[in-house]
């Protein structure tokens, strides 16, 4: 590979001073005074979609350089009609895309894990069709398809999507952004908040729960966070913060309905199974086959009771149906599919399930469900299963495949095409702590195969 002359050099350089001397300030961490922030609550939050400015219309190839665009993020859009099981497909696509239809994220697509088609379900005679990309395009050296935006025709079921809108979104100045009171709508969005502190030191921001983003303190962008980790804390050199007054964006394009945010004294990283290098060696594997309705990040409800409703497009046992005659959503986390048992004498749950039923070709396949939150005392599964229902937790060895909601996923192989549910049950009957509150949460969840 050839080194690009010019600014390539210079950017090169720059990018190395950066690395080195963010590397030489955490090591100097050990001596310098650390601090933990309480928690933030944030004060505005701002749609991307609210946000948008004047698009550029065109049809064809799509590179970012087309429209004048340098770095920060591309919004595509365009129109489609109703379609179940139709599969998008972005061919020489390199990057992370968030797709949404309907104004709702329906998936996500990475390169690195070899991700350039997914499975839309959606209803309506005419629905928008929109991909986040982040543009990392600028490269030092020279390397071919590191397209990080469309770089070719975008097909639906094979056939050319025209006709596209194409938004140039850079967050150069976030505070020109109009920001609103927080609220639970399910988009990319900036959250912004102040907080005083009475005295500063080194600090690292907790981004757990967060999907994929970055964060500016008091203007200054401190860096890019992904839940996949391995890292899950940003972080903050002393020198950035003050006493008194200060300020913090994030943004998240991926999860939705933040509240708050902390910092901690120390780093936080993920286990060696979240790792991208270990999702790579699960893609290899499972390239990305969602078909799944309703998948998240975040959950829609169908019916909603206050905090609680019904997940739209799942099937949930009426025991799980607990908060006024509605259960297995809850609109914490953005909204997710929960079960609940021991807060306000809610009923225990025994036997409580949760799931999708769909027909599947012979082949292997990879379940994953994320951004999980639980606090049991009995165990929670999930489950696959021959069928339109999952069997009974007396029967859970009858199932296909099953696994503790901990673990995250759970792989399964059919012989056959058949009907397959696919799920999560738990049993809340520990009778002797019914004041503890039981729960389980799931925010997003995706199915890969091999077929």
């Amino acid at each position: 590979m050839q080194i690009k002359p010019g600014i390539h050099i210079l950017s090169f350089v720059l990018w190395s001073v950066l690395a080195i001397s963010q590397t030489n300030a955490q090591q100097r961490l050990s001596s310098t005074k650390t601090i933990a922030i309480d928690e933030i609550i944030f004060t505005g939050k701002a749609n991307l979609f609210k946000n948008l400015p004047r698009p550029v219309m065109k049809s064809g190839s799509l590179f970012s350089q087309d429209i004048n665009h340098g770095s920060g993020f591309i919004l595509y859009r365009t129109m489609v009609k109703s379609m179940h099981n139709s599969w998008l497909k972005l061919p020489d696509f390199g990057g992370f895309a968030t797709i949404y239809a309907g104004g709702n994220m329906v998936g996500t697509l990475d390169s690195r894990l070899k991700q350039d088609s997914f499975m839309l379900n959606v209803s309506g005679p005419d629905v928008m069709l929109d991909i986040l990309v982040e543009n990392n395009e600028r490269q030092n050296v020279s390397v071919q398809k590191n397209h990080k935006q469309i770089a070719t025709p975008v097909t639906l079921d094979g056939i050319v999507l025209k006709k596209w809108a194409i938004y140039s979104i850079s967050f150069a100045n976030v505070a020109s952004q109009k920001f609103a009171p927080p609220d639970n709508a399910a988009s990319a969005a900036l959250y912004r908040a102040g907080f005083q502190l009475t005295d500063v030191g080194d600090t690292y921001l907790d981004m757990r729960g967060f999907g994929k983003g970055f964060a500016i303190i008091n203007g200054h962008n401190i860096g890019k966070y992904r839940e996949t980790g391995p890292h899950q804390t940003i972080y903050i050199p002393a020198r950035l913060l003050k006493k008194g007054l200060n300020e913090i964006v994030v943004f998240d394009g991926l999860n939705a309905g933040h509240i708050s945010i902390s910092s901690l004294k120390t780093a936080v990283s993920n286990d060696s199974k979240h790792t991208a290098a270990a999702q790579r060696q699960l893609a290899d594997k499972y390239p990305l086959a969602n078909g799944l309705w309703n998948a998240g990040s975040p959950i829609i409800a169908s019916v909603k009771n206050g905090r609680w409703g019904n997940p739209a497009d799942w099937q949930t046992s009426d025991n799980v149906k607990n908060h006024g005659n509605v259960g297995g959503w809850c609109a914490d986390l953005g909204g997710c599919l929960a079960m609940e048992s021991g807060w306000d004498n809610t009923a225990l749950i025994d036997n409580g399930k949760i799931y999708q039923s769909f027909t599947l070709p012979a082949g292997s396949y990879r379940f994953l469900a994320k951004n999980i939150a639980t606090k049991v005392s009995q165990p929670v599964y999930i489950v696959v299963a021959t069928g339109d229902t999952l069997p009974n937790v007396n029967d859970i060895a009858t199932a296909i495949a099953y696994t503790g909601l901990s673990d995250g996923s759970v792989e399964f192989t059919i012989a056959k095409r058949q009907r397959v549910t696919i799920g999560f049950f738990s049993k809340y009957d520990n009778r002797q702590s019914v004041l503890v509150c039981r729960f389980c949460k799931v925010t997003s969840v995706n199915l890969y195969g091999s077929c």
